[in-house]
């Protein structure tokens, strides 16, 4: 889901500054043609404090397996950074349902993600919606729930 994401933005805005928060196990890892930076957090810090000052240029910086890091780190400026510079995180559902003190809950309060495959009953909590009961078509692998604000709209983001 995140490389389509980063694919759909690397098309209409070929300009923005696409980044890969992602350690070895992640699948950004390997798709290093489509940003202009890849790696650990730890390894991005300047680039990452570069994302957070406002230089001109639109920025993209995606991170897999948020739930798996405690702190923000270099993150924590573009959690504040506003629309010049979009984070896009990826988590598991079932890890930051518990987190209530996690970091990610900033990224939550903004009402906006994709639940993939979500659990009906519960996952729209992490977004602040209801999610319906039942679906009209089976959810797979890619297919989820688009939320924006109050709405959830059906979609299918990757195969």
């Amino acid at each position: 889901a995140l490389e389509t994401i980063a694919r759909q933005v690397r098309a209409a805005v070929p300009e923005a500054v696409l980044v890969a928060v992602a350690d070895d196990r992640s699948p950004l890892a390997s798709v290093t043609d489509l940003f202009d930076a890849v790696g650990a957090m730890d390894e991005l810090t300047k680039v990452l404090e570069v994302a957070a000052l406002d230089d001109g240029r639109p920025w993209l910086v995606l991170m897999d397996d948020a739930h798996l890091h405690d702190e923000p780190g270099a993150l924590e400026p573009l959690l504040r950074a506003g629309s010049r510079c979009r984070l896009v995180v990826g988590g598991r559902a079932d890890h930051l349902h518990g987190s209530f003190g996690h970091w990610t809950r900033a990224v939550r309060r903004s009402s906006t993600g994709v639940l993939l495959f979500p659990r009906l009953d519960a996952d729209g909590d992490l977004l602040g919606v209801r999610l319906p009961r039942q679906v009209p078509v089976p959810l797979r692998s890619g297919r989820g729930f688009l939320v924006a604000g109050a709405d959830a709209s059906l979609v299918q983001l990757a195969s």
